[in-house]
């Protein structure tokens, strides 16, 4: 049988195709090269071969012929290929989609060097997590990633995501090549059903009650900040880092350790850091908090990591398409369409399900004649499906009442700055602890659209995160 025999291009071409479709591979590697194996054919793993396929075309040693042959676009190894042709085309008959994408959960890529401490490199693999592993280890930790899964790639297949998102097939995937290229060992943990009952379930519960959710926050206190901390003393390792842009040290001032801003304002991200619990704080390190996004992305291109360019992960993970009402359909929360009242209880139009608003929303009602003014949602009433709406100056509101409250610094009654949301500025406001639970926050000046089910996070003036509560309500003029 010839050892010049070429790939066949049309079997590649179909398995690139599959691929590339669901994110796995992003473009067909060189000129269709082959690779020289030390296994069977036989014995070869799905994930193994589309390894050799993202291979650019090199030459190598046949080990199966014996001998090493340079034939420009002849494959020195065509035995073995004609051998895995013949296999997988008889398999793929069996192969279904679902476990091509399980390439990510098959593969585990070793590395990392034996140092006095170790550091756990959590959550996913874009630029700003991969600079962070980068750093950790520049500053003489040894790093163990940690990859959660959080859904099964199988949900990719039925709704592929639209924009890049985390915990995706294509993520694992980058976070394999990392790890490969930075030398670490790789963990990737399935946490589908923990993932399923603590976030997926409240976001759920949250809609239904009229509220708008932040899952993300969740998401941090109780896997990617609270798992992975638990996680430490598995892998004997001594803390969990982070590419969040944000910084902990120590306070002289609190006298302890505290959670503040990175140095870039445009991409600070201690807003979804303030519900992590107390106690974990100390073993979080943050090695971009003091870069700036274009300085990370700066040393990823000098290190030519794959993911330099990569863009930031912005949907949440568990709805790829980034369709909510789409995803709330899909778990049995049909909401048909409702009545539209204004501030003296008149019905002046209909709107598409309550779920479907938030505080402060303009549009998607339909009203039956032109109100003339601008009108905001002001109040969602989930038992009735019904939405009061109000003019703009009945949506600022002069404070707030939080509960569920998570002191990282304690107080009693402080002015201090108070954000609302993720893409607020914080704001001065006189703040007062009600109970071990609960605050309350009266701003200095009104501010619009206070929405239950969001979160507030308390700063002082220096960027210091003091806690964080879920808001229960709005406070009005």
């Amino acid at each position: 049988m010839s050892s010049k025999q070429k790939i066949p291009k049309d079997f590649l071409e179909k398995i690139f195709s599959e691929l590339r479709e669901y994110g796995i591979v992003d473009s067909v590697r060189g000129r269709y090269g082959g690779y020289a194996l030390s296994k069977k054919p036989e014995n070869l793993k799905l994930s193994e071969i589309i390894y050799i396929l993202d291979k650019p075309f090199q030459s190598y040693e046949c080990v199966v012929t014996g001998k090493c042959e340079t034939l420009g676009s002849e494959c020195a190894v065509g035995y073995i290929w004609k051998k895995v042709n013949t296999i997988l085309m008889q398999e793929l008959s069996k192969i279904t989609l679902a476990e091509l994408v399980k390439l990510g959960e098959k593969l585990e890529l070793m590395g990392g060097n034996t140092v006095e401490e170790k550091i756990n490199n959590a959550n996913e693999r874009g630029v700003d997590s991969s600079v962070a592993a980068y750093l950790a280890k520049e500053m003489g930790y040894e790093i163990i990633g940690v990859h959660f899964k959080t859904i099964p790639d199988e949900v990719f297949l039925k709704i592929p995501e639209k924009k890049k998102i985390c915990c995706s097939p294509s993520d694992t995937y980058d976070a394999l090549r990392i790890a490969n290229k930075l030398g670490f060992e790789l963990k990737v943990i399935k946490i589908y059903e923990k993932f399923k009952n603590k976030i997926i379930d409240y976001f759920i519960n949250e809609y239904k009650k009229g509220y708008t959710p932040n899952p993300c926050m969740l998401c941090n206190k109780y896997f990617k900040f609270g798992l992975a901390v638990e996680l430490l003393k598995e892998f004997n390792a001594d803390f969990v880092a982070s590419g969040h842009y944000a910084i902990r040290e120590y306070s002289e001032k609190y006298n302890t350790d505290v959670i503040k801003k990175g140095i870039d304002n445009s991409k600070d991200q201690s807003y979804f850091l303030a519900y992590i619990d107390k106690k974990y704080i100390s073993k979080i390190l943050f090695p971009n908090g003091n870069y700036t996004k274009e300085e990370i992305r700066k040393i990823a291109e000098k290190l030519d990591l794959n993911i330099a360019k990569k863009v930031d992960s912005q949907e949440l993970c568990f709805i790829p398409d980034n369709d909510y009402r789409r995803f709330l359909k899909d778990n049995n929360i049909n909401i048909s369409n409702g009545e539209v009242l204004d501030l003296e209880g008149n019905v002046i139009g209909e709107h598409t399900g309550y779920i479907n608003y938030t505080i402060g929303q303009r549009t998607g009602i339909k009203y039956f004649k032109n109100p003339n003014i601008k009108m905001h949602v002001y109040k969602i009433i989930p038992e009735k499906n019904q939405i009061i709406v109000a003019p703009t100056n009945k949506v600022y509101f002069k404070g707030l009442i939080a509960t569920d409250f998570n002191f990282l610094v304690d107080f009693e009654k402080i002015e201090a700055r108070c954000r609302i949301r993720k893409r607020n500025e914080e704001k001065d406001a006189f703040i007062e602890k009600i109970d071990e639970n609960k605050i309350k926050v009266i701003f200095k000046e009104p501010i619009f659209a206070v929405t239950p089910g969001q979160f507030a996070v308390v700063y002082d003036n220096e960027g210091v995160i003091l806690g964080a509560g879920k808001i229960e309500k709005y406070l009005e003029v």
